[in-house]
């Protein structure tokens, strides 16, 4: 009975959480399920007679941009101060302010959506499931990344910057040497993830570090 209620009462927090996020909530659905299709299809339809280069590489670049900033969007801006959705109100009556336990999953959910994508690329065209796996290790570093400098910064809109100048340079530098993961070509082996198993530890040591900070976000 007693999980019965906490399942009910986690579940309503987080319906509270979703409405105050207001319009910024449908940003990821946007990207992942309208933008990186389209994306994806022009690729495949105008790339697939390069003999050197498959439509995974030139996707990858648009890819790596993209998911691995968005799939720590809802996390971050669970943390800001309740200023504006249709749920600030009911988060401040019930002092409910959002952490890093529910930015936790709401990455995981977010996850799960970019999971979703990746899964109907690998049924219509192959191989993407390596591709899923990589950017996974990716994004977990960028959830320890949003972590670290939200606790060090307490800025949202200093974080969000941050993260999104790292994207750039890893895509512009197209390099792979940690922290750097802008080396985009596609994979075709289990082995090729290995280098990006840096990612992964990085993020969650990352996340780890931050119980023992000083929590900068305003409340």
């Amino acid at each position: 009975m007693h999980n019965k209620v906490y399942l009910k009462l986690t579940r309503e927090r987080f319906l509270l959480i979703t409405k105050s996020l207001g319009s910024a909530f449908r940003a990821p659905f946007f990207i992942f399920y309208l933008i990186m299709p389209i994306i994806l299809i022009l690729f495949w339809r105008y790339s697939y007679n390069d003999p050197y280069i498959t439509f995974r590489t030139y996707f990858n670049q648009i890819a790596f941009l993209l998911i691995p900033f968005f799939s720590v969007w809802w996390s971050l801006l669970s943390l800001r101060e309740r200023t504006e959705g249709d749920g600030r109100e009911l988060l401040f009556v019930l002092k409910i302010r959002p952490g890093y336990i529910d930015a936790t999953i709401l990455f995981v959910f977010a996850v799960l959506a970019i999971f979703v994508f990746y899964f109907v690329a690998h049924l219509i065209f192959g191989r993407f499931l390596l591709e899923f796996i990589r950017i996974l290790l990716i994004c977990v570093f960028f959830f320890g990344l949003m972590v670290i400098l939200t606790q060090l910064t307490g800025s949202i809109t200093i974080t969000m910057l941050v993260l999104l100048i790292y994207s750039l340079v890893s895509i512009v530098m197209n390099y792979q040497r940690f922290p750097f993961y802008g080396q985009h070509q596609e994979l075709h082996q289990l082995g090729e993830l290995f280098p990006y198993l840096r990612f992964l530890f990085a993020g969650l040591f990352l996340a780890i570090m931050r119980r023992f900070l000083p929590n900068r976000l305003s409340n």
